[in-house]
């Protein structure tokens, strides 16, 4: 039995971000989808544009059962560290260990 192809996404709750993940899941891909969620008061210095929330979170994760999303920042390693330990099992659902390599 073949594999699922699976494609991480990053940025995925808004704009190119969820485009990709919506095109990727037509292309039969599984994806996982970060997203920081920062909203509006990011207070990020220089970025004078809202970011993503958790609204916009709310229309990716209504894709299906092929997306599983995470609210985190990708800056923060620490937060994203518990995400990688999972796949996507062949059998269709997301298991554990995933070796992760640094």
């Amino acid at each position: 039995m073949t594999q699922p192809r699976v494609a991480l996404v990053t940025g995925a709750a808004r704009g190119i971000g969820a485009a990709t993940v919506r095109a990727l899941v037509a292309d039969g891909f599984r994806v996982v989808a970060v997203d920081a969620c920062l909203g509006a008061d990011h207070g990020l210095t220089g970025v004078g544009y809202p970011l993503a929330s958790r609204a916009d979170w709310a229309e990716v994760g209504r894709l299906g059962d092929s997306v599983m999303t995470y609210v985190a920042d990708v800056r923060d390693t620490d937060a994203c560290a518990p995400r990688r330990t999972r796949r996507w099992s062949a059998g269709g659902g997301w298991t554990r260990p995933w070796p992760v390599r640094p």
